[in-house]
């Protein structure tokens, strides 16, 4: 059962509003230096920085493989934990794709009822991406 806030796009509304104004309020100083950042440095210092940080990336993933090489219980560990995130991550894609379907189809689609399926399929979306690029903590 949806409950009645739910169902009226104006509450929904308010209570997203009110949501954002929390985190902003909380997370002040970051947005701050987030948008000085992003109106003060020059563009290609910005894609250099980007390079940077993906080289940085595939140096971590050559060192793994380097790592791995002839280590059989290494490796092993390695593909459990891979495994293991995908699974997560298609755990909760299923359960984001089941939770749409099903409330598409035990009501009309109308957009009050629908905002609701959208809130949670774009929380379900963040964590699954926040999921899928973390790094992997295996042991060294």
């Amino acid at each position: 059962m949806i409950p009645p806030w739910a169902t009226k796009p104006e509450m929904v509304l308010t209570y997203i509003l009110f949501i954002l104004a929390g985190l902003i309020s909380v997370y002040s100083s970051d947005i701050r230096r987030f948008i000085k950042i992003i109106f003060t440095v020059q563009p290609n210092k910005i894609r250099s920085a980007w390079k940077a940080s993906n080289l940085r990336i595939y140096e971590n993933d050559l060192l793994t493989l380097k790592r791995l090489h002839g280590n059989a219980y290494e490796l092993l560990l390695y593909v459990i934990i891979e495994v293991g995130r995908m699974a997560i991550v298609g755990v909760f894609v299923v359960a984001l794709l089941l939770t749409l379907a099903l409330g598409m189809r035990q009501r009309s689609t109308f957009p009050e009822e629908v905002s609701l399926n959208g809130i949670i399929a774009l929380s379900q979306s963040s964590f699954v991406s926040s999921l899928s690029s973390r790094q992997p903590s295996y042991p060294m």
